[in-house]
């Protein structure tokens, strides 16, 4: 029953769509958001490894379609060849903050930094999550204030059918969006064909979005509108 929208950062929606997608893997987690039948991502990372180790090595491809990139920001990117590879990568998934421990926000990451779902209860906290003791954890670290002025007044779920068009505003999440979509596309290209160059465009093209989604909500909707322009998804675009 979680309903996910894109718009800008409040308190609430840090709360109730960001914690609610990140909590940890079972309803012990400090504080969890209400969700009735959850499943969160810790538990669906769980039940990709319980039904990869079920079914066993006869689910690995060993065509030679296998792909590997040498891009490795944070961690550690493993080349899935077999089970145990595969194994070795959901728990690198899971150490850098999906499905994180509900006891020890920080269990098993070796680079001591906290799983999502504590950054985002720091944020609606606005207090740092410190260590007061053997496995106990309060939100009495350094002062993370909420300043809602130095956030992109966006429009809620930005689209195709309400971005107006001929706007400077259309212009920009026209150029984001196409960008997108190449990133997409060459994803597809690289996983289906094995195609590691396609791979590689689609990472460079990646670290383009960040820059031109900024652009976007740094333009009105429209003249004179109290709303922000927003970044647009739509692959029919």
């Amino acid at each position: 029953n979680l309903s996910l929208s894109i718009e800008k950062l409040t308190l609430d929606q840090a709360r109730c769509q960001f914690m609610a997608v990140e909590v940890p893997r079972n309803s012990s987690a400090v504080n969890p958001p209400k969700i009735n039948d959850m499943y969160t991502i810790g538990a669906f990372y769980g039940d990709v490894r319980s039904c990869m180790n079920t079914l066993g090595e006869s689910i690995f491809d060993n065509s030679g379609k296998q792909i590997h990139v040498n891009f490795t920001p944070y961690g550690t990117l493993h080349q899935v060849k077999d089970l145990n590879t595969a194994n070795i990568s959901i728990a690198e998934i899971v150490d850098q903050g999906e499905g994180a421990s509900p006891v020890n926000p920080n269990q098993d990451d070796k680079e001591g930094a906290y799983a999502h779902f504590y950054k985002f209860e720091e944020i609606t906290c606005q207090h740092g999550l410190k260590k007061i003791g053997t496995g106990h954890y309060a939100y009495t670290g350094l002062e993370i204030p909420y300043v809602g002025t130095g956030i992109y007044n966006m429009i809620a779920n930005p689209s195709k059918d309400n971005i107006p068009k001929d706007t400077m505003c259309y212009s920009a999440t026209k150029a984001f969006n196409d960008v997108y979509k190449d990133v997409v596309g060459n994803l597809s290209i690289g996983f289906v064909n094995g195609d590691q160059n396609a791979i590689s465009t689609a990472i460079n093209n990646m670290f383009q979005l960040p820059g031109k989604a900024q652009a976007v909500m740094k333009l009105p909707l429209k003249k004179d509108s109290p709303l922000a322009c927003g970044p647009v998804w739509d692959l029919d675009f």
